[in-house]
C-alpha cells in the first residue's frame, strides 16, 4: 500500500458518514412536519374539531314587546306590600332618563304605585314627589283608572332616587316624554308631597291645578292623603 492511501480511505470514510447523516437528519425533519402540514384540501388539521357557529348561538331571550297588553292585567303576588324581587341597578339620578331602559308596566297598584317587569321579575315602584288619594278616598279610583289608561301595559323608563320602608323604589317615572309624576299632579289627581319633595315644577303644578280647580282640587272638602290616613273610619265616612 502506498504512502498517504490509509489518510485517503480515512477522509472517504468521514465523507461518506457525514453525508448518511445529513440524509438521515433530513428525513427526520421532515416527517415532523407533516403532522403541522395542510391536507389535501388546504385547511389546518389541527382545526377540523373547532365548533360550528351554530352551536355557539346563545338561547334567544323574551321579547317582552310581543307579549300581549293583557298581560298586564294579571297582578304579580306581593308578600306585605313588599317587592319580590331586588331593587335592579339603576343610573344615577342626574342622567337623563329618557336614555334608560324601557320596563313594560305589569299592574298598576294604585294612582301613585305601580309594577314593572325588569328582567322577567316585578319590581314595585312608588311615584317620587306626589301622593294621590287613597283607596276609598274621594279621587281615589280617578287617579288610579287614569294612570291606568295612560300608561297600563306600556313600556316605560325610570330613574331610582330612593327606597321606603315597603322596600319600594322611589323613582321618577316617563313615558316617552311625558313625565308621569308631573302628568298626575297637572290632571288634578295628586298632591306635591312636600314632605319629601322640594321639586319646584311639582310645587307650580299644583298651584296651577287649584288655580283652574281641575279634578280633586275642585272639591272643596278634598283631604290631602297624608291626613287622610290619620282620620278614623267614622270621619272618613263623614267625608264621602
Amino acid at each position: 500500500m502506498k504512502p498517504g492511501s490509509t489518510d485517503s480511505i480515512l477522509t472517504l470514510f468521514a465523507s461518506l458518514l457525514v453525508g448518511v447523516l445529513l440524509f438521515v437528519g433530513r428525513t427526520v425533519i421532515e416527517n415532523r412536519g407533516d403532522s403541522f402540514a395542510p391536507n389535501r384540501h388546504g385547511t389546518d388539521t389541527t382545526q377540523r374539531d373547532a365548533p360550528k357557529l351554530d352551536d355557539l348561538a346563545s338561547t334567544p331571550s323574551i321579547d317582552w314587546a310581543q307579549q300581549t297588553p293583557d298581560e298586564f292585567a294579571q297582578q304579580p303576588a306581593f308578600s306585605a306590600e313588599k317587592s319580590t324581587a331586588s331593587r335592579p341597578t339603576q343610573p344615577p339620578a342626574t342622567a337623563d332618563p329618557l336614555t334608560a331602559r324601557t320596563f313594560k308596566v305589569i299592574g298598576i297598584v294604585d294612582g301613585d304605585t305601580i309594577d314593572v317587569l325588569v328582567d322577567q321579575k316585578p319590581v314595585r315602584l312608588r311615584l317620587n314627589g306626589i301622593d294621590t288619594p287613597e283607596k276609598g278616598q274621594p279621587f281615589g279610583n280617578t287617579a288610579t283608572d287614569s294612570l291606568k289608561k295612560l300608561i297600563g301595559g306600556k313600556f316605560v323608563r325610570y330613574v331610582v332616587s330612593d327606597s321606603d320602608r315597603y322596600d319600594r323604589s322611589i323613582a321618577d317615572v316617563y313615558l316617552g316624554d311625558v313625565y308621569v309624576n308631573l302628568w298626575l299632579v297637572k290632571q288634578g289627581l295628586a298632591w306635591h308631597y312636600v314632605a319629601y319633595s322640594d321639586d319646584p315644577q311639582l310645587a307650580a303644578a299644583e298651584e296651577a291645578a287649584k288655580a283652574e280647580k281641575r279634578g280633586l282640587f275642585a272639591d272643596p272638602r278634598r283631604v290631602a292623603p297624608w291626613n287622610w290616613r290619620q282620620l278614623s273610619k267614622l270621619e272618613r265616612d263623614e267625608i264621602r
